[in-house]
């Protein structure tokens, strides 16, 4: 009884953590990923220009993120969520200051790309570590719903703020709220399984995560072909929206609203989709997200009016609110007792597919026109939903009694 109620405070505490400390995260990030590529427009930079910054970006992903699954389970979630949260504060903070040049720009994407990429995993193995996995979908879910709450405000407001006190200030904001997120979030959570007794250097832990990198399950390198497909098919255009939008005409505060069109599609239906996972299995519902996607291309590909722009958005957030429990799932299923080394491989694989990527879409943009880009991704969406369905189509849902993940 003693263990019920043990383990009963762990998901209470984890949950509310993670929850509060999503809101803050949520609603500065959205800012960030709306105006990012806006803003290097803003000050000069061409879409060619973007897009190897974001690159360069994604290379730093690939690199050090194999060696941090092992920091997770070696030190510990919780510890490793609260460090990526400051690679965040530091990533905002770096645009504060007036007249960014273009390394300024790049080493912010930078320290957010790696706040991503290593802070999923964190996040992901905290959650899977602290409740039931027969429930996992379910409170992915619940946590996604307040992140994606966050994100619905947090575009249309950076938008205006932009236009009133310009984009310095709205990064020194945004950074200090994310900050306190972290605060929020380390005093409220507890670690939900005791780090590693044995008495290793970080550098030792970081080296064996990466030859077990390098040395993949079988089970989850049967993932990687999706990973790259999909991740693939996504950074070729994603990162670059908001340049596009600049480029034809919005300006910022409408290019907020469009992002917040997408979050709160994305919030009110992630509890939907998180269940759906449960009762349906990851591989259907990985499928519908991939269609999701390609519909929201074919909006865009179609016009330039608000109105159309917005309905893509609005399938972009069920794309993105379908695809977190489904994705999250299957690698908790397929990870054993090694989640946080598992689902860092899965994010450097993601963050190696889009590596190349938004330079070739920023270069195609320019040369061939943006629905060259929305078309190649659509393409590559097709294989992804192909690749899902052959490769995973017998994941059932987890079986009840089976304990926490």
């Amino acid at each position: 009884m003693s263990t019920a109620r043990g383990e009963g405070s762990i998901i209470k505490r984890n949950i509310i953590a993670l929850m509060t400390y999503s809101v803050f995260r949520g609603f500065a990030i959205s800012g960030y990923q709306a105006l990012f590529s806006a803003y290097m427009k803003t000050v000069g930079f061409s879409m060619a220009d973007i897009g190897v910054a974001i690159t360069a970006s994604a290379l730093s992903a690939v690199l050090i993120t194999p060696g941090f699954g092992g920091i997770i389970d070696y030190y510990g979630a919780r510890v490793a969520t609260t460090f990526t949260g400051l690679l965040i504060v530091l990533s905002l903070g770096l645009l504060a200051f007036p007249h960014p040049s273009l390394a300024v720009f790049i080493a912010s994407y930078i320290l957010f790309m790696l706040s991503f990429s290593l802070g999923q995993p964190a996040r992901s193995t905290l959650l899977a570590q602290s409740v039931p996995v027969y429930r996992y979908g379910y409170y992915l879910g619940v946590v996604t719903t307040s992140f994606a709450v966050a994100r619905i405000a947090g575009p249309t407001v950076s938008g205006i703020l932009v236009i009133h006190e310009g984009y310095p200030r709205l990064f020194m904001l945004l950074s200090f709220l994310v900050l306190v997120g972290v605060i929020l979030f380390h005093i409220l959570s507890i670690e939900p399984r005791a780090g590693n007794s044995a008495q290793q250097s970080l550098i030792t832990v970081f080296l064996e995560s990466y030859k077990h990198a390098l040395r993949p399950q079988r089970r989850i390198a049967r993932l990687y072909p999706l990973l790259f497909l999909d991740r693939g098919g996504w950074s070729l255009w994603f990162p670059l929206l908001s340049a596009y939008l600049k480029s034809i005409g919005y300006v910022e505060d409408e290019i907020g609203f469009f992002y917040t069109i997408q979050n709160i599609s994305h919030a009110s239906t992630a509890i939907f989709w998180g269940r759906l996972v449960d009762r349906m299995g990851t591989t259907r519902v990985i499928v519908l997200s991939e269609f999701l996607r390609i519909t929201a291309l074919l909006f865009f590909m179609s016009s330039t009016e608000q109105a159309v722009i917005a309905a893509g958005f609005a399938f972009v957030g069920f794309s993105i609110a379908a695809w977190i429990p489904a994705y999250n799932k299957l690698v908790a299923q397929l990870a054993g007792d090694r989640l946080g080394e598992a689902y860092a491989n899965a994010n450097a694989v993601r963050s190696l597919a889009g590596t190349p990527t938004p330079s070739i879409g920023g270069y195609l943009s320019q040369v061939r026109g943006i629905n060259t880009v929305f078309m190649l991704a659509s393409i590559l969406f097709i294989f992804s939903a192909l690749y899902a369905q052959r490769s995973f189509s017998c994941s059932k849902r987890s079986n009840p009694r089976t304990s926490r993940g």
